[in-house]
This record gives C-alpha cells, structure tokens and sequence, in this order.
C-alpha cells in the first residue's frame, strides 16, 4: 500500500480505485488518502456487501470483522462449509500482495463509484457530479448539505473550497452525467 499511496501522492491523485480477486470473488476497492485515518473499501462486485477499514500510520488496518461480515464474507468467497479453513489474516496477507504499486489516471474513483459506501445528505438528488455552481451570497448560497455530499463524494478538498468560496455542487440521477470528472474549483 505504501508504494500506491507514494504513486498517488506523484500524481496528487487521492483516490483510486482496483481490482482484486479472492476464490469466487472480485472485490472492487477504494483507496482514500484524503481522509484521516485513511480509508480503504473492499466492495464484492455483483453484490450489496462491502467492507470499510480505517488505514492507519505505517498502512496498519485492524482485520477483526464483525461474525455477520465475516460469514458473510466466507460466504461470498464461496467457502460455505465449515470446515473449509478461513482466516481473516490470510485473506489480507494475501490482498496487501495484490495491491498495486502504481495509480493510473484512468483509475481515479467517480463519485458514483463512492456513493454505495458511505452515508450523505440529499441522496435523492442524485450521485452523478452535474458542474458546479456559484453562488452570490446574497440571492442564494451553498447549503450545509450540499457542502457534506461534496465532501463525501468527490473529497475534503472540493468541500473546502465549496465553503470557502460559497460554491455548491449540482448532482443528477441521469446516467448521461456518470464519467463527469470533477476538477476542484478553484
């Protein structure tokens, strides 16, 4: 991890997104670096199960799942006798060598990409990134909410600016709006 956060860093790239696959399962995994502790989700293609983990200083992450996600996780990788031998251990043992080293543009994460994973304001709006809009802070100005759904979806930085500068982010549920890049504000 510590060479993909080092790749990401070149690139100023703060979250990517890869593939890795274990027995059965593809997982789809998120890298954050622009939250502290850092975070990591590892999300089971095809499926509504995912996992969410802090990483913390040295890329230290605590393995201990709750029984429900850990037998649903067994499940899931298609190891559904007990006496299939399973450890959480040796399943990230073996995900930290999958991790890749580098980031490729092509593999930053979309806001649409994050929304699944994390709880945030005005989801009947939509999670797919429309533009931005400025506000005069006279007629109209960025709402609370709005300023928590950038941040969760597209990043602390964009929120920041958003705040500082009384700029809200527009968001659709039409998938014609789906690969929309958003480019902090500035």
């Amino acid at each position: 991890m510590k060479n993909l956060h080092q790749s990401m860093r070149e690139q100023k790239i703060k979250r990517t997104k890869f593939d890795f696959r274990f027995n059965k399962a593809e997982f789809k995994c998120l890298f954050f670096i622009d939250e502290n502790p850092y975070w990591l989700v590892l999300a089971i293609k095809g499926t509504d199960f995912f996992i969410k983990l802090n990483v913390e200083v040295g890329y230290v992450i605590n393995p201990i799942l709750e029984p429900k996600d850990y037998y649903k996780l067994k499940e899931l990788l298609g190891l559904k006798s007990s006496k299939e031998k399973f450890s959480i251990k040796g399943f990230f043992e073996t995900f930290n060598g999958k991790i890749p080293n580098t980031v490729r543009s092509s593999s930053v994460v979309l806001p649409y990409e994050t929304a699944p994973f994390f709880e945030y304001p005005e989801k009947t709006d939509g999670m797919y990134f429309v533009g931005w809009i400025n506000h005069d802070g006279i007629k109209s100005n960025a709402q609370s909410q709005n300023l928590e759904k950038t941040k969760t979806l597209i990043g602390k930085e964009a929120y920041q600016i958003c705040k500082k500068k009384n700029i809200s982010s527009r968001w659709s549920d039409k998938e014609k709006y789906k690969f929309n890049v958003p480019q902090v504000p500035n």
